[in-house]
């Protein structure tokens, strides 16, 4: 499970995932893991993870206060999505 600071979320975002009639605020979907931020340089185009719009991307040791900071800092892009 995670926390999700909705406040900086778009109606978008929000009427797209959080307004399930039977989980209203709640997303439901496939959570995938990376060890920080050199994990996910390394495997984020890793076509056997199977990113979608619908998984959500955990970086572990990443946050507001030491090495690295934010994962913003580090300037972690997108998956690479094949059309």
């Amino acid at each position: 499970s995670a926390v999700m600071k909705t406040s900086v979320i778009t109606d978008q975002f929000r009427q797209r995932y959080l307004e399930h009639p039977d989980h209203p605020g709640i997303f439901e979907g496939r959570a995938i893991v990376f060890e920080g931020p050199e994990d996910y340089h390394e495997r984020i185009d890793d076509p056997s993870l199977e990113i979608d719009e619908n998984c959500f991307l955990f970086i572990r040791n990443c946050g507001p206060v030491g090495y690295p900071g934010a994962p913003e800092v580090v300037n972690m892009r997108p998956p690479f999505l094949p059309i």
